[in-house]
């Protein structure tokens, strides 16, 4: 899978990225909010490793990086989590993702991370934006969920501008945001 933005390239990770991406989600300011923040380039390698080598392989979670087209500087990742069907249930029934909510299995859950030099330009939502919209047309993924601490005001705008909406607090430090696909979309 590879996405073009306006200023974005947009593809998977690769073992040759661990650098960049260290070097961003090492940042106290990007990792304040974070689940995966590396102590060294070997925790990058690990987490490259363990990535999904396949796009919406039940389970699992995608790991993608955006790539500024002016300069070819890797400023970030969007990592997709592609939602199973729960035991003895076919595809259309629910599963529980990562935080324990439970959605469809045609729902994907999203995370970003964007290096701090590159907030507050818009490439985050140009990039969620892009990559929601080929979920929905290539894949045919309904429903795109993600979590956010109450207090990171600058990702719930990129959620927000990306058509998500607030749809339930999960506990102090979280609150979940969904975006609908209308069934005749």
């Amino acid at each position: 899978m590879r996405l073009e933005t306006k200023r974005l390239s947009i593809r998977p990770v690769e073992p040759g990225d661990k650098e960049s991406v260290f070097l961003y989600r090492s940042q106290r300011e990007v990792n304040k909010y974070q689940g995966f923040i590396p102590d060294n380039l070997s925790d990058v390698e690990r987490f490259i490793a363990n990535t999904a080598k396949e796009i919406n392989t039940p389970g699992t979670w995608f790991q993608l990086v955006l790539i500024l087209k002016e300069s070819g500087a890797l400023i970030g990742d969007i990592g997709l989590h592609f939602a199973e069907a729960a035991y003895g249930q076919d595809s259309e029934t629910s599963t529980e993702t990562s935080s324990g909510m439970v959605f469809p299995a045609d729902s994907v859950e999203i995370g970003y991370t964007l290096d701090v030099h590159y907030h507050g330009k818009g490439y985050a939502t140009e990039a969620l934006t892009a990559i929601i919209e080929y979920l929905k047309t290539a894949m045919g993924k309904k429903i795109f969920t993600a979590s956010v601490d109450p207090e990171n005001a600058p990702s719930i705008r990129v959620l927000e501008r990306a058509g998500f909406s607030a749809a339930i607090r999960v506990n102090e430090q979280e609150i979940r945001y969904i975006q609908k696909t209308n069934s005749s979309n």
